[in-house]
């Protein structure tokens, strides 16, 4: 039998992940907004904000559309 170096479903780096409440930290301090409020804003700052947490590193739309109240295909389409 041969030995070989095969990584097989092996996840060799651990992805990075960021915490609601550093979400929560981030929009704050840049928009100065509860994401919790996003909804009671303009259709045009929503966008704003969304582009911006999508780009963040470490976060999901998943999580970004349990943090906003908006659905995973509004975030996506931001």
């Amino acid at each position: 039998m041969k030995s070989n170096n095969d990584q097989c479903l092996e996840i060799s780096e651990k992805r990075k992940t960021l915490s609601d409440k550093k979400i929560r930290q981030l929009a704050l301090q840049k928009f100065d907004i509860e994401l919790a409020l996003l909804h009671n804003e303009q259709v045009k700052n929503q966008t704003e904000v969304l582009k911006y947490l999508k780009q963040l590193e470490g976060s999901s739309l998943k999580q970004l559309s349990r943090l906003t109240g908006f659905t995973v295909n509004k975030i996506f389409r931001a």
